[in-house]
């Protein structure tokens, strides 16, 4: 009975240590019409429509299997001013996931949402 709650123990904390660092992570659209690859690596997160951007992570949440991230776009200039919301969500399990792009500019503000194919 000792050894099983020993190996239990040692199950679920390396689970819990393998978790506790968000693993990097590459995602291109589910959908071949639309174009954009999102890329997790080192703590950076970036995306690409043609053009890369770096997105400042403000908010992290790893569950162990969903893999939020959310920040604001830091290399993009608008006209009038504006600002980029980029929010991720990773599914480790079935390597799924969306990328939501929130745009508020003087002009306009816009959503839209893509879903991911990833490679984690």
């Amino acid at each position: 009975m000792k050894q099983l709650i020993a190996v239990l123990t040692l199950t679920t904390s390396l689970i819990a240590s393998a978790n506790s660092v968000p693993q990097d992570f590459l995602c291109y659209s589910a959908n071949p019409s639309e174009q954009i690859e999102v890329r997790y690596e080192r703590g950076e997160l970036t995306y690409s429509t043609g053009r890369e951007v770096e997105v400042r992570i403000g908010q992290k949440s790893d569950t162990g299997r969903t893999l939020t991230l959310s920040g604001v776009a830091t290399n993009l200039v608008f006209a009038g001013g504006g600002t980029q919301t980029v929010k991720v969500v990773v599914n480790r399990i079935t390597e799924t996931g969306a990328i939501t792009i929130h745009t508020k500019t003087f002009y306009q503000e816009r959503e839209m949402t893509l879903r991911l194919a990833c490679s984690i």
